[in-house]
């Protein structure tokens, strides 16, 4: 497919970044020390089946490799190395991309992302492991797309694990007449779920048993929050959107 452009405020195209790899995932993603590889390895050899979610996966290079390096690495930690067979990867991305092949354990959605979830929830498996880079900034729908995620973490023979970067916490704002002040993601999906690690640029969420607390909010509106530059470069945060929400 053809390179993805956003529309700066000052004209210029910004080129989105689609092309990310399972080495750089191994990188941004951790849990318990433990980087996507390892965490996959290990769902694998307490379950059946693992399903990873790849929530932006672009032109879906994670895929390509994602069976093989399990399978390594499980030879190499002496593991059985068909622990790789148990994972399926599902990818979603607005734009199909170059590595879009599906087969038994690799599938691919396109759309938006919050409704590819709301549209298939019934053939969906529950999420083991979701991941999401460089995403959610250019999502509008902030919180509804974080609550329907949560919705869909496994709570039945496993724990599901949300890992999100970045998150930025700025672009999260509530309106109160004329008033704007912080929104957190605690305040406004209560319950379902433990915040394991939040700051200004990541969330990882790691589900509880039972059910979710609906979101308490309403979307009021958006604004686009481009890149600007400047004499020295680039400043400020790339192609993203301010999600601003009222009450209910």
């Amino acid at each position: 497919m053809g390179i993805v452009y956003v529309q700066t405020q000052d004209g210029t195209p910004l080129q989105l970044i689609r092309d990310r790899t399972l080495e750089e995932y191994c990188k941004h993603f951790r849990h318990q020390g433990d980087d996507l590889v390892t965490i996959l390895l290990k769902l694998a050899q307490v379950k059946d089946t693992v399903a990873f979610y790849d929530i932006g996966c672009g032109e879906g290079c994670v895929a390509k490799s994602l069976h093989e390096n399990l399978k390594e690495r499980a030879e190499r930690l002496g593991l059985d190395g068909d622990l790789a067979n148990k994972v399926t990867y599902i990818g979603m991305d607005l734009e199909c991309g170059n590595y879009w092949v599906a087969s038994d354990k690799k599938k691919f959605y396109r759309g938006d992302i919050l409704d590819i979830l709301k549209e298939n929830s019934a053939q969906l498996p529950p999420i083991d492991l979701g991941v999401s880079l460089f995403v959610f900034p250019y999502i509008s729908r902030k919180l509804e797309t974080l609550e329907a995620l949560i919705k869909m973490l496994n709570r039945g023979d496993g724990l599901g694990i949300l890992l999100i970067e970045p998150f930025n916490n700025h672009q999260l704002v509530f309106l109160d007449g004329s008033e704007e002040r912080p929104l957190t993601v605690a305040e406004s999906l209560s319950g379902g779920f433990e915040i394991i690690y939040p700051n200004g640029s990541e969330l990882r969420l790691v589900a509880k048993r039972g059910e979710t607390t609906p979101l308490n909010v309403n979307l009021a509106k958006t604004e686009c929050d481009f890149w600007q530059f400047s004499k020295g470069g680039l400043i400020g945060y790339p192609g993203q959107k301010i999600s601003y929400y009222q009450r209910v």
